[in-house]
């Protein structure tokens, strides 16, 4: 079963800030972080014990929950967290190129708490390995270990990005303060994200199909 009919499609409401950029606060969704599903598993990040899966969190100006994936590790996500919309950009045209590579090739095959972890670690790996270091998840000067199960299955993401077309579009969730995360927007699944900084007259409706990932710390 894919991923997207897993965790159901969500509309959420954005604000437009002041400054005319849009903003949304989420709470965590369900049980516990990685909601009822409970699709995670832990890992070790260059050491560091971590969770690795998917988080469900909801908007709480609407109560719709979505999913997300982390993309860094040195903060936290808690309740009450509120987000910059980022739009399509955050690190650079490698970087964003390779996260929507894998949207493209791996996103579909999420099915379980292992793949779930697997698409995490592929993730972290593409966001904070240094630039020119081969892509997997035991080399570098950015290693995750933990079930064999999950870092084969990370790898052997990683391994599909060669292939990959990269116009899966996903959307960025920034703070400064709070854990970042990443939102598959892409076309083929759900209406493509309006451009950033909306008008400041307003609202938005976004639509979000599920996602991944979280580790619940990141120091």
């Amino acid at each position: 079963m894919s991923i997207k009919t897993v965790i159901a499609a969500g509309v959420f409401a954005v604000a437009a800030t002041s400054a005319g950029a849009t903003s949304i606060t989420v709470d965590f969704e369900g049980p516990g972080f990685f909601g009822t599903n409970n699709w995670y598993k832990t890992v070790s990040a260059n050491g560091r014990r971590v969770y690795a899966g998917n988080i469900r969190v909801k908007d709480v100006s609407t109560g719709v929950g979505f999913g997300v994936f982390c993309i860094e590790l040195a903060q936290y996500i808690t309740n009450g967290s509120t987000y910059e919309i980022a739009g399509k950009s955050m690190y650079g045209a490698a970087v964003d190129s390779n996260i929507s590579k894998l949207f493209s090739s791996a996103y579909d095959m999420v099915v379980d708490a292992t793949s779930a972890a697997a698409f995490q670690v592929a993730l972290w790996e593409i966001t904070h390995e240094e630039a020119g270091n081969p892509l997997d998840a035991q080399s570098g000067n950015f290693v995750v270990t933990g079930p064999g199960a999950v870092i084969r299955t990370a790898d052997a993401f990683l391994a599909g990005l060669a292939g990959a077309s990269d116009d899966f579009a996903v959307t960025y969730l920034r703070s400064d303060t709070k854990q970042d995360q990443v939102l598959p927007t892409d076309p083929d699944h759900t209406p493509p994200p309006a451009p950033v900084p909306l008008p400041a007259a307003g609202w938005m409706l976004l639509a979000a199909l599920g996602g991944l990932g979280l580790a619940r710390r990141k120091s």
